[in-house]
């Protein structure tokens, strides 16, 4: 006989049945779930069709909830997967964690993926807004599945029509026994919204508005939504891990009625009766233990009285007594799910058998006069009564028949199970990959106990334990009640210990342990199982009568799984004579030596110096360093007594509260202590994982279908385009182009769908023969969306003259042209940035940075550090990799002497300049996933072939070679001076963050110059990788310390301050002067948020202080400081200068307010544009992350004044003193 097939997790949404609990409640109340559409979904789909009379059906109330950076993906991506594929990949979850395998569990196994699949109406609504329709393929679900968990059985799609559900289950069960798996999803997710007036001119709808299986006044049957997964694996391979069953499949089997089909889609009761007795004759059970049977029943007048037939036909046949068997169908209360409706009775069936319930036919009122029920051993359930079990087990069926003739049948049984709660204290942990999941998990966790009083406790702690996975982040807590789960969960986040407890093992004295309590040691925690196997290898229970060998290696495991898992964090502390434990753990004896010889187990008898071990211990508490204590001690208290009274302390008893001291003590990088082998019953109350859901629903143009026909048919015949002419015409463009499979998302980015410079020129020609529109280049960069694009040529065709006036628009410069269309483009950028959702956390593993020797860039890889696993590779010039890694700690731990990091940043020397970087083959460099370009000169003034080749070359270099190795994203640090000094013919310019190449002149300028040359050619790469751009204004010092870079006198706004000092006045010719100074640590926190939001509108960023400091400001944070500065006249002023200037010493000070002036007198004499850099698309990006700009500026410059002086670079004029 086949291994029988036991269902271990589910999980599943139904029409107002969400949950667990809801379904209990259900099959008590067999209330109908059909109704209306929501009002929230009506306004969704209208918005594309226009409103329409609805069919009532079993619907849910939302389907556009999902966790897309759960899973990797980013909105776009998103928005093309069907809500169908969302909602399966999250109950596919949910069922594989409801049976206690989470992704590390599966990564990598032979399970197999079963599941039914259709076309979707998202995408025949939604695919032009889409951008594409292979993610919403039917069948594309379980691939996305196996991918996302790396699962490596097979992976099929079935459609057999309304059977499908139960034909998956079939063929998982199939492969199951074939080994072709060892565990199997089993689901799919059904969505439907139809036309009330095409579906009741079906003869199969109900026109009632209610669908009434097996009743009198049933008109036809009405749909349902949902979704279900069941997670399966071998039966006794269930039992041998411990796995919770919630029931077993006995057989099933499966057939067609062929010939025996009066037509195409008529049922057989012949063929019907076949297959259920197949399956039963397979099944190790009796048709005698048939309690309940989840019927097909549809309600249609045809199908109803065939499937009574065939049920009356075949359990006569299987030897039922008459009037045992009760049958109610699900779908009179959620609908028909189609393809998925044999899952959601499997649901419903396995509740039922849980909770002891038969459930009545919801909507029965009077039995269907076609049946023929007496005599008959199977009957209508009309009312739900009570299911008691035949000595502890229920037996169950469920049918599922298919419009296309193929027919299944499952049995199942259900074992009663009354697990014991052992008292507590019981242990749960859980993790995140930031503190803010760690504590979406924590409310998550809280809200599911809150609503679940009645939950075994014991279990509900097991399961969150076992599917804890390694994170950054970890919390973890011991309860005895249902109140104090509440309380601990309800209590303040603690912040992430970051010094871990220096972990003392005592091995004094053997530990009587007797067997059965090595026995709940070793089965508590598969870790120290797996202590045990690689120590002893020996089955525990071969040792049964051999005690004092026993105690040995059950001691002796839990000494080596404690020092295995501290690592260096544990210290073993033995007595002065060596003893068997210590041999063991020492590997100077093994467990077979001892097994072979049992006359050599010795204990260590000398004396423990209880004296100098607590001298120690003090020494170490004193140091700052925190303890804990694992006693394997006959006499604990010699010790315990002396110790502080909060100095954890773990019995090597290692009962189930020692356990959960020792798995509660805060352990490095998230690592866990514990992996349970099993839980104590059944949790399906308990849904994780704890997704935080979105939603994600795609935004559809006001000009449906309709409208734009209307305003076609319309338009003037003219070569001028109206705004849905653009969209339709630019569409089409970028569908040809591009080879796209439907038009493009407003989200979709030129580059990201394999758009190049070529191809842009080409659409850019096309655009202009179709719309009379003419267009820059370069414009296709600085507006790559194509919603950004379409409206920026609506723009220019409501600004240009109307067709049939004489008047001709005159030449103009770019700016000029596009002011005004610029202008309401970026509004638009904006106002979009606005809705922009908060950054998923950093994954790359890997990161490479320049600069970092430079003050930004040690800033930088600290900042990287601090908020990120990733490990760092920081190219640095130097004769070799030994020389470049003793200059840049040399800088680094200049700036932060703490840094305790070293082993996730690798140095390798690097030469921008060069084609190769300068680096031979270098394994550090594999897998690098983002790049931070934080090199440059930044001489604004000198030799352009020098700043050109670091600048613009060394760009050039890093980029390609970023490009050749697959690198996803590339940080560039620029320079806010690519905004130039002027634009010839302009009096005034707004320079957006989307801006680049206005025509701006530099003069001498170099920096701002070569900065643009490189953010050119990074632009072009735009379709290669994803490019950020941060232009930066004048860096400062750190906003708490001031902390500046060494080399201080290097930075002209700091020299301009020390001028200020050392003349000691100020005259209102200087009033005009602005400094502009931004805090380091704001930028760096800034670049790391807004390069990993998750948005594509906006690549380039501005990031400075809008608001220099004035002079008023500046002579505020001296006085602050101690430094007055009074105001003299102008005459005054330039006669103390001059004074000062014949200084030696001081007249070095005066040097850059010369240059300061200088530069100021040589831009009165150059033509004048008033370029004003506009920045906020990034702050209102920045805001939307929850990370806004502002902070206070004044006592910012405080700080910086401050340092200056700390520092001796900025003293007090010769008549002061600083006080």
């Amino acid at each position: 006989m086949k291994d029988p097939i036991a269902i271990i997790g589910l999980s599943f949404t139904l029409p107002g049945i969400p949950d667990w609990e809801s379904l209990v409640a259900k099959l008590r109340n067999a209330e109908p779930q059909i109704g209306d559409l929501p009002a929230s979904r009506k306004e969704d789909i209208f918005a594309v069709t226009g409103p329409f009379p609805v069919k009532e059906a079993g619907f849910l109330e939302r389907v556009d909830a999902f966790d897309r950076r759960y899973f990797g993906l980013n909105e776009p991506e998103a928005l093309r997967l069907s809500p169908e594929q969302r909602m399966m990949m999250m109950q596919a979850l949910e069922a594989f964690y409801d049976a206690g395998y989470a992704e590390a569990d599966l990564k990598g196994t032979q399970t197999g993926v079963y599941y039914t699949s259709e076309l979707s109406q998202y995408q025949q609504l939604y695919g032009p807004y889409l951008g594409g329709n292979v993610d919403a393929l039917p069948g594309m679900e379980g691939t996305r599945l196996a991918n996302f968990l790396d699962l490596r059985g097979p992976v099929l799609s079935i459609n057999t029509t309304c059977s499908s559900a139960l034909a998956a289950l079939h063929e998982a069960c199939n492969h199951l026994h074939l080994q072709e798996c060892d565990l199997a999803l089993v689901g799919g997710a059904k969505m439907i919204v139809q036309d009330k007036g095409v579906e009741d001119r079906s003869t199969v709808m109900a026109k009632s508005g209610a669908c009434r299986p097996f009743d009198d006044a049933a008109d036809g049957t009405l749909s349902g939504e949902g979704s279900v997964c069941l997670v399966l694996k071998r039966w006794s391979e269930a039992q041998r891990d411990g796995d919770r069953v919630y029931a077993v499949i006995e057989g099933s089997a499966v057939n067609h009625g062929g010939a025996r089909l009066s037509s195409l889609t008529a049922p057989s009761a012949e063929a019907q009766a076949e297959v259920i007795t197949k399956a039963w004759k397979r099944a190790r059970v009796s048709a005698q233990e048939l309690g309940f049977l989840e019927a097909h029943g549809t309600g249609t007048i045809l199908g109803d009285p065939i499937e009574f037939e065939g049920l009356r036909s075949a359990f006569t046949a299987l030897g039922a007594d008459p009037g045992t068997v009760g049958f109610s169908s699900f779908k009179g209360q959620v609908g028909h799910l189609d393809t998925l409706s044999g899952l959601a009775g499997m649901v419903r069936l396995i509740a039922a058998m849980q909770v002891g319930i038969k459930p009545g036919q919801a909507g029965f009122r009077t039995l269907n006069k076609f049946f023929k029920q007496q005599g008959s051993p199977v009957q209508v359930q009309e009312s739900t009564t009570d299911w008691a079990s035949q000595e502890g087990r229920r037996v169950g069926a469920v049918s599922s028949y298919g419009l296309t003739g193929t027919n299944v049948h499952v049995v199942l049984s259900q074992q009663e199970e009354e697990p014991p709660q052992a008292e507590g204290p019981y242990f749960v942990q859980w993790g995140g990959k930031t503190t803010e999941e760690l504590h979406h998990t924590r409310g998550h966790l809280m809200q599911g106990l809150t609503q679940s009083p009645g939950i075994n406790l014991q279990a509900w702690a097991q399961k969150v334990t076992r599917l804890y996975q390694e994170h950054p982040y970890r919390a973890s807590a011991s309860f005895h009640t249902y109140e104090e789960a509440l309380e601990v969960l309800g209590a303040p986040a603690q912040p992430p210990v970051k010094t871990f407890p220096k972990l003392f093992v005592l091995n004094l004295d053997l530990l009587p342990f007797s067997q059965v309590e090595g026995e709940r040691i070793l089965n508590q925690n598969a870790l120290i199982q797996k202590a045990w196997d690689e120590l002893v290898g020996v089955p525990y229970t071969e040792l049964a009568t051999q005690a004092r060998l026993r105690q040995v290696f059950v001691q002796a495991t839990l000494v080596r799984y404690v020092l295995s898992m501290a690592g260096k964090a544990a210290t073993l502390i033995s007595r002065k004579d060596e003893s068997s434990v210590q041999d063991l753990v020492s590997g100077k004896v093994t467990a077979h030596e001892l097994i072979a010889n049992p006359a050599a187990l010795k204990e260590a008898q000398a004396e423990f110096n209880t004296e100098a071990f607590l001298a120690h211990l003090q020494k170490v508490i004193s140091g700052g360093q925190p303890v804990a204590l694992m006693g394997f001690c006959a006499q604990p208290n010699l010790i315990l007594d002396r110790l502080p009274d909060d100095t954890p302390w773990i019995s090597g008893a290692f009962s189930s509260a020692d356990a959960a001291k020792l798995y509660s003590l805060p352990h490095a990088a998230g690592k866990s202590w514990i992996k349970l082998k099993a839980t104590a019953a059944l949790t399906p109350q308990l849904r994780l994982p704890a997704f935080r859901k979105e939603r994600v629903w795609p935004k559809v143009p006001e000009s449906v279908a309709a409208q734009a026909a209307t305003e076609v048919s319309e338009a003037p015949s003219s070569p001028e385009a109206t705004a849905v002419d653009v969209r339709a015409v630019l569409g089409e463009l970028w569908v040809t182009y591009l080879e796209l499979d439907a038009l493009p998302t407003d989200e979709d980015d030129f580059f990201e769908l394999g758009g190049d410079s070529i191809t842009g020129l080409d659409i850019l020609s096309e655009l202009e023969s179709a719309t009379g529109v003419a267009m820059d280049y370069q414009e296709i960069f600085d507006y790559p969306s194509f919603q950004a694009l379409t409206m920026l040529i609506e723009q220019r065709l409501q600004a240009e003259t109307p067709v049939g006036t004489e008047e001709k628009p005159s030449e103009k410069s770019l700016a000029t042209l596009d002011s005004t269309g610029r202008e309401v483009a970026y509004q638009a950028l904006v106002q979009d940035l606005t809705h922009s959702k908060e950054a998923h956390p950093r994954t790359a593993g890997k990161i490479l940075l320049t600069g970092g020797t430079g003050f930004l860039g040690a800033f930088l890889v600290h900042a990287l550090l601090e908020t990120t696993e990733a490990s760092l590779v920081c190219l640095v010039r130097g004769e070799d990799d030994a020389a470049a890694t003793r200059r840049f700690w040399d800088t680094y731990l200049g700036y932060f002497p703490d840094a305790s990091e070293q082993t996730r940043v690798t140095i390798i020397a690097a030469e921008l300049t060069q084609p190769d970087l300068g680096i031979s083959s270098n394994a550090a460099l594999s897998g690098v996933e983002e790049v931070y370009h934080c090199a440059a000169t930044v001489s604004h003034f000198g030799k352009l072939e020098d700043s050109h080749q670091i600048n613009v070359l060394g760009t050039k270099h890093l980029a390609d070679w970023a490009v050749a190795h697959g690198v996803k994203v590339f940080h560039h640090c620029s320079t806010m001076a690519v905004g130039g000094l002027w634009v010839p013919g302009e009096s005034s310019v707004a320079f957006y963050e989307t801006d680049l190449n206005l025509g701006q002149e530099y003069h001498t300028h170099i920096y701002g110059s070569t900065k643009r040359q490189a953010e050119e050619y990074l632009r072009a790469l735009a379709g290669t990788m994803r490019v950020h751009v941060y232009r930066l204004g004048n860096i400062g010092g750190a906003t708490g310390s001031g902390l500046f870079q060494t080399n201080i006198e290097k930075h002209n706004i700091y020299l301009l301050l020390k001028a200020f000092a050392t003349v000691g006045e100020v005259s209102p010719a200087l009033a005009p002067m602005r400094l502009e100074l931004s805090p380091v640590d704001r930028l760096v926190q800034a670049m790391l948020t807004l390069g990993n939001a998750s948005q594509s509108a906006l690549q380039t960023f501005h990031l400075f202080d809008h608001q220099p400091y004035t002079l008023a400001e500046i002579v505020s944070a001296f006085c602050h400081n101690g430094i007055d500065i009074p105001e003299v006249e102008d005459e005054v002023f330039f006669q103390h200068l001059e004074v000062i200037s014949q200084d030696p010493v001081r007249g070095r000070d005066l040097v850059s307010l010369g240059i300061a002036r200088y530069a100021n007198a040589q831009m009165q004499e150059q033509e004048q544009t008033d370029i004003t850099p506009r920045l906020e698309a990034t702050h209102t990006l920045l805001a939307a992350q929850n990370q806004p700009w502002e902070y206070d500026r004044q006592a910012y410059l405080n700080t910086v004044i401050r340092y200056c002086i700390q520092k001796q670079f900025i003293t007090a004029p010769q008549e002061q003193t600083v006080s």
